[in-house]
């Protein structure tokens, strides 16, 4: 029995062998060597050099050996003897030399002393690109990270992520970039042969200072690229280490993720000297806060607000009592919809519903908020920009911080100085007006001057009508109604005084 089961396994390894580098199998594979011990590793990779499947797959190689659980020099160093192994092998026992270094350091003095044993030729019979890679063997040294930007440093380095289809029209921005005094790292330069190839990609997106993204309809079918795009959105959004500007190749706007959408990008597909410089002088001006975002559609900035707890709800309030509430990250507009934008917004869609009091000089004015929407015109607005209605308790949250205060600005009671309320102005004020209302997050009118939708269902009747919960007080309403905790509700087909800002997933 044991013999048969023993017969089965090298027969799963050997089919497992064949598939090695095909795309449908790669996540199996590394599955497998993340499981197996050192004499499976050994036994399986064995197999992959014998079938001849090791030549052209450096990229899952290098994977493979950083994720086995117990990775192994051995097959490597017997695949040295055969010439159409030999240059795949020194790649791989490099990639094992960066990773621990101590068993390639007395590979390395076996080599140095009896080299032809190693080869089965004298090493000035190798191939030219197989001397390289024996010397760089050789050296005893751990291979060097890339070189950190220096804190004050101001000139841009940038990390060029791109399908490998892409290529040639990467190489001339790159040339461009670089003419212009900008560092660029990319792939074709920085990662050599027996390189960890996810390794060198941390270090250089940890050393730039922006991520590219050159989008073309071969860019989502990349998987690294896809591996490169998370990592710096992580950079971003989690350690604010870098600032990502996508560059639109090819294809359409329509087509781009929502998170490259609901950011400024840079179009090269009609005039790529025009994109160029625009990409060249975006790099070279100050560098935006990376908690800030900037939708290309209707100009909003919207903030990133971190992942963690807050203190929700208020004592006063029993339908929304004290109590800590966990959050992931997301990003909240720093103002409301203004009339100006949703302008913009009617202009695009005809069949769009033109607001209650669009014609009332009182609400109508340009920086206003726009006022007299229902809920799903706010989120047919939001649809079209890219975006989405904030829940109420991300409402809440970005409008008072963590700690509970009452009040975007703290434990004080609301002034005049800080928001528009008690008919104080007797109308919406321009968004934006009061300063010293700020949230900790620097939102502003979280507090007074209109009502806000959100995306959060308060209740719904049996006749299916549902009521929509309510966030922020209004010009008209009294102090209390302005407490960040207060949480009334409206059928989603009313229209008073209520407007909405967006928000957005990381």
């Amino acid at each position: 029995m044991m013999a048969k089961a023993r017969k089965t396994s090298l027969t799963n390894i050997e089919l497992l062998a064949r598939q090695y580098g095909e795309e449908r199998w790669r996540e199996v594979i590394r599955l497998f060597v993340a499981m197996v011990p050192r004499s499976l590793f050994e036994s399986f990779m064995k197999k992959v050099i014998a079938a001849g499947r090791l030549s052209g797959r450096h990229d899952l190689t290098s994977i493979c050996l950083r994720e086995a659980a117990q990775p192994s020099e051995q097959p490597f160093k017997e695949a040295l003897r055969f010439a159409n192994q030999r240059y795949e092998a020194l790649q791989a026992l490099l990639v094992l030399r960066d990773l621990n270094p101590e068993p390639m350091r007395r590979l390395a003095e076996e080599l140095a002393e009896q080299p032809e044993k190693l080869f089965g030729i004298p090493v000035s019979d190798l191939a030219a690109p197989e001397r390289e890679l024996a010397a760089r063997l050789l050296g005893t040294e751990v291979m060097t990270p890339a070189p950190q930007i220096s804190a004050g440093s101001d000139k841009p380095w940038v990390f060029i992520s791109y399908s490998a289809r892409d290529r040639a029209a990467v190489n001339w921005l790159r040339a461009e970039l670089e003419k212009a005094g900008v560092r660029v790292w990319q792939d074709a330069r920085e990662v050599k042969p027996g390189d960890v190839i996810t390794k060198r990609i941390e270090e250089g997106l940890t050393a730039c200072s922006h991520f590219l993204p050159v989008m073309s309809p071969n860019f989502q079918i990349s998987r690294w690229t896809q591996f490169e795009e998370n990592l710096a959105w992580q950079r971003e959004v989690e350690e604010g280490r870098i600032v990502v500007v996508p560059v639109l190749l090819r294809g359409e706007v329509r087509v781009l993720p929502l998170r490259y959408r609901a950011r400024r990008f840079i179009d090269l597909r009609k005039d790529i000297e025009a994109g160029i410089a625009e990409l060249i002088k975006l790099l070279h001006g100050p560098v935006a806060p990376s908690n800030v975002r900037i939708n290309p559609v209707d100009g909003s900035e919207l903030v990133l607000v971190p992942a963690g707890s807050f203190e929700a709800g208020g004592k006063e309030f029993k339908e929304n009592l004290p109590r800590e509430m966990n959050l992931p990250s997301f990003y909240l507009a720093r103002y409301p919809v203004t009339n100006a934008q949703y302008k913009k917004y009617l202009a695009a869609n005809p069949r769009a519903s033109k607001p209650d009091y669009w014609d009332a000089e009182r609400y109508n004015q340009p920086e206003q908020p726009v006022v007299g929407v229902s809920a799903e015109d706010a989120e047919g607005y939001c649809k079209w920009v890219g975006l989405r209605l904030p829940t109420e308790w991300e409402w809440e949250k970005g409008a008072r911080g963590t700690d509970g205060s009452p009040y975007p600005w703290g434990e004080e009671k609301p002034t005049k100085e800080r928001a528009n309320f008690t008919n104080n102005v007797g109308r919406p004020t321009p968004v934006g007006s009061y300063p010293g209302g700020a949230s900790p997050y620097g939102l502003m009118d979280m507090a007074g001057n209109v009502w806000e939708w959100t995306a959060s269902i308060y209740r719904r009747d049996k006749d299916g009508t549902e009521w929509r919960t309510l966030r922020g007080g209004s010009f008209e309403v009294v102090a209390v109604y302005l407490h960040a905790a207060f949480r009334p509700a409206s059928r989603g087909d009313g229209r008073a005084s209520v407007g909405f800002r967006c928000a957005q997933d990381p």
